[in-house]
Order: structure tokens, then sequence, then C-alpha cells
């Protein structure tokens, strides 16, 4: 099936704003209709709540954890040391720690585009706080692209007002044909 024009120009607005190596390896984003990759749920429920993946946040929690085991190595040493010279380096050394702990904090924790819940239902698909409704979305897709040299997934809403909202669907553990067989499951439920 042919994808419709509005897909079409944000695919070509998506490889513009990618990186340099990925336009020069020519990396298009790939973008399927979710019906395509959808198959039947073994389960049905009233709503499908996607939270984020319990071992991306395991990883993150590991990370700090070992971030303030060697701040405190660090601070320890630094008030320990006899001379100025290395009170210095351990002073220097003690924002490494303390700024790969604020990174890791801004990028995956307060980062609302990838720690956020999807919730579908029959009336609506909802992250966070704003819901869409079924009756305003025109069509459903789900959109992969390499960004950094890593493949990234996203949920595409296309509203029949021709506004595209695209949903990171990297922090949850669900494959792709997963989200669509759930976002085909409620979009076809509200239709009945």
């Amino acid at each position: 099936m042919a994808l419709p024009i509005e897909i079409l120009q944000y695919i070509n607005e998506e490889q513009k704003s990618s990186g340099f190596w990925s336009n020069l390896n020519n990396n298009k984003p790939i973008v399927r209709p979710t019906y395509e990759l959808s198959h039947k749920l073994n389960k049905t429920k009233p709503t499908h709540l996607l939270k984020p993946s319990v071992l991306h946040k395991a990883a993150i929690g590991i990370f700090v954890v070992f971030g303030v085991i060697a701040f405190i190595t660090l601070l320890q040493l630094m008030l320990n040391a006899q001379d100025l010279k290395v009170f210095a380096t351990y002073a220097f050394l003690i924002c490494i720690p303390i700024a790969l702990v604020i990174m890791v904090f801004k990028r995956f924790i307060l980062n609302k585009k990838i720690n956020y819940t999807l919730e579908f239902s029959d009336i609506y698909i909802k992250t966070n706080d704003t819901a869409y409704l079924w009756e305003e979305i025109k069509e459903t897709y789900i959109m992969t692209k390499f960004e950094n040299k890593t493949e990234v997934h996203y949920l595409l809403l296309l509203f029949k007002n021709q506004h595209i909202e695209k949903h990171a669907l990297s922090g949850f553990s669900y494959t792709d044909a997963e989200v669509a067989s759930m976002v085909d499951y409620h979009k076809n439920q509200s239709k009945t």
C-alpha cells in the first residue's frame, strides 16, 4: 500500500533532520502502517498500559549507584589528602561522577520524550497527560530509523487534520509487532 502524502513529506523532513552519516549512507526512515505489523492478541484487555522497561530502569539505577560510590570514594580521598596538589586532583576528579549522574538523570529520567507511559484504550491513546481520541486519528504507523548508529522505533499518529505526532518506543520492552497489535486492536474496537 502506498503511504499518504503527509507521511511521505514527514519522512523527507525526518531524513533532512538526520545527522550527516545517516544522510551520507542514505538511511531513510522506514514507515509501515500498524495493520501490516499487527497480529491477533492472545489477551485482550479494556486498556493496555506500556511503562518504561524495568531493565531500562535497572541499568540507570546501577549506573547511578556506581556514580555515587565513585563520588563517596573520591570525597574520602580528597578529605584525607595531605598535599594541596593531590587535594586539587581529587577535587577535579570528583566532578566527573557528579557530571555523569546529572547527565544520566537529564537524559533518561527527566526526558519526557523517552520516559513516559503509553496507554491504549477503545476511546483514546494517552501519553502521560495527553489523550488523543481515536475519532481524531486517521491512521497509525511504526517508523524505524537510525539515530547515532542505533535503530530507534517510533509510533506515528496521523490525524485527520494532517498533523503528525511522534512517540518513541525505545524505552518499552515491546516489539514493533506487539505495539502495532495493541494499537490496531483498540483502533478496531473504537469503530464498533
